[in-house]
């Protein structure tokens, strides 16, 4: 009971003789008759498992053997190391079928963002990438999004910019209207005022050459003011 198959126990004696019939001769119905006590060895150990002890029986220096074949005793580690090697084949399998996805969930999200940062690059200011899950890159993407929102408030587009600037030179072409007329109509009546209350008191003072200085400076700084007006 417990020995399997191939295995056996029996007891030996001093002259290396069997003292017990060995588990073939009785289990054989062929040999039931036959016995090996006293006229046989036991089977040579050659790829068996043998352990042996001393037999405590009075007056006598037997032995007890046990023995089985070596495959049959290792059957089960045998069978223990290709069922661990089975499982560690699905979990291998299995954890390169998660690398796989996760890696495609990965690439996949790192192209999209690479994608709206190409279009954000080209001035489309509503790009925008999906916020999947809470890692890492789910935060980047909120980045970008909030970057690109933000560009999109704040940044002008080409058509906007050629409206600002043609307000501005609008303006700006008022303003030195503005600035022409005052300096042309209300300076240069001014001056012409001026100019008459000088040649009044040249008709007073004939001759003053202060006068005559003053008056020729009058029309100078007329003409200049006039030529500033039409620039």
């Amino acid at each position: 009971e417990g020995l399997g198959d191939t295995g056996q126990s029996y007891l030996l004696g001093r002259d290396g003789l069997l003292r017990s019939d060995l588990r073939q001769t009785i289990e054989r119905p062929d040999r039931r008759r036959s016995t090996a006590v006293l006229t046989a060895p036991p089977p040579p150990a050659a790829a068996m498992l043998r352990s042996e002890s001393p037999a405590r029986v009075a007056g006598v220096e037997w032995r007890v053997v046990a023995e089985i074949e070596e495959q049959e005793a290792l059957r089960p580690v045998s069978e223990l190391q290709r069922g661990l090697l089975l499982i560690a084949l699905i979990l291998a399998l299995a954890l390169v079928l998660i690398a796989y996805w996760l890696g495609g969930s990965i690439t996949r999200r790192l192209r999209s963002l690479a994608d709206n940062v190409q279009r954000l690059a080209g001035r489309d200011f509503r790009a925008r990438v999906a916020v999947e899950g809470r890692d890492e890159l789910a935060q980047l993407a909120l980045d970008f999004n909030r970057m690109a929102q933000d560009l999109e408030r704040t940044t002008v587009s080409k058509d906007e910019y050629r409206e600002l600037a043609g307000k501005l030179i609008t303006a700006q072409e008022d303003e030195r209207r503005r600035i022409a007329r005052e300096l042309h109509d209300d300076l240069t009546q001014r001056l012409a005022a001026v100019a008459i209350d000088a040649g009044n008191l040249e008709q007073r003072l004939p001759g003053e050459p202060a006068l005559a200085r003053l008056k020729t400076q009058m029309a100078e700084l007329s003409r200049d003011v006039h030529l500033l007006s039409r620039n």
